[in-house]
């Protein structure tokens, strides 16, 4: 078998959980993939238009173009963001959820935070590109301030201040506190998706009143269910309690009793 076909039937490997999609991936998906990161194509997720690249690995490639990227947390968005509220976004990655909000709430409103230097102007061509223009600042939230070690990983959303002896590349990159940028923007709406970095995120911290819903995804892979279980523990110990669970059981949406 020719090296190529031989590279494309291991990324089908790699993007499928099972045997049956193998045939579509190989065929199909992964051949389109590679043809749009290379073309650099534009590709709308509903209202949000992005434009791929080699920064987007083929498994995320494949997503994006069947629509897939980030699809359940825009559809809860559609349905839960008001008019007047305020986001605070922890993981912005490819700006997406950032630029659906900022089109709900308007870009002086949303405040995103992303601790993978690689990102921020990936993000900022979706910006752009939805003619939106959100705070963005380059950076690991955390419960203490400081500088610490992040970890790239070759699939952009599984790069993470855990380490799990898979990254390609390691940077330190700053790190604020969630107490002080909750102070500064005083947010309605908190989303959080950093790939466990969640473990400690709520550390000594009271949220405050104004904070009345969050979108959290909880990564048990990286940093174990008991620390899942200690997170919801600490945010139903604020008052706050499941209000939604998606498709994926480790996200949910939490709110204010």
């Amino acid at each position: 078998m020719d090296e190529t076909l031989k590279r494309l039937y291991w990324h089908a490997r790699e993007i499928s959980n099972s045997p049956k999609f193998y045939t579509r991936r190989y065929l199909f998906d992964i051949p389109r993939a590679v043809l749009a990161r290379w073309r650099r194509e534009k590709v709308a997720l509903g209202e949000i238009k992005i434009q791929l690249g080699q920064f987007a690995s083929l498994r995320i490639a494949v997503e994006i173009l069947n629509g897939e990227y980030e699809a359940d947390e825009r559809e809860l968005l559609r349905a839960h963001l008001a008019d007047d509220d305020i986001v605070v976004e922890l993981g912005t990655a490819l700006g997406v959820i950032a630029a659906l909000c900022a089109k709900r709430v308007g870009s002086k409103n949303v405040f995103t935070f992303e601790a993978n230097p690689a990102m921020i102007t990936h993000a900022q061509t979706t910006f752009r590109l939805n003619e939106v223009d959100p705070l963005i600042e380059n950076c690991m939230v955390s419960s203490r301030s400081g500088q610490e070690t992040f970890y790239i990983s070759k699939h952009f959303w599984s790069s993470s201040s855990k380490s799990r002896g898979e990254a390609e590349k390691e940077v330190i990159v700053p790190v604020m506190p969630l107490g002080a940028i909750l102070e500064k923007y005083r947010p309605t709406f908190l989303i959080v998706d950093i790939e466990g970095g969640e473990a400690d995120l709520f550390d000594g911290i009271s949220l405050p009143s104004f904070v009345q819903r969050i979108l959290i995804e909880l990564h048990p892979h990286v940093i174990g269910q008991e620390s899942v279980n200690s997170v919801l523990r600490q945010l139903k110990s604020m008052g706050f309690s499941p209000q939604m669970r998606m498709k994926n059981p480790n996200q949910m949406l939490l709110a204010r009793a």
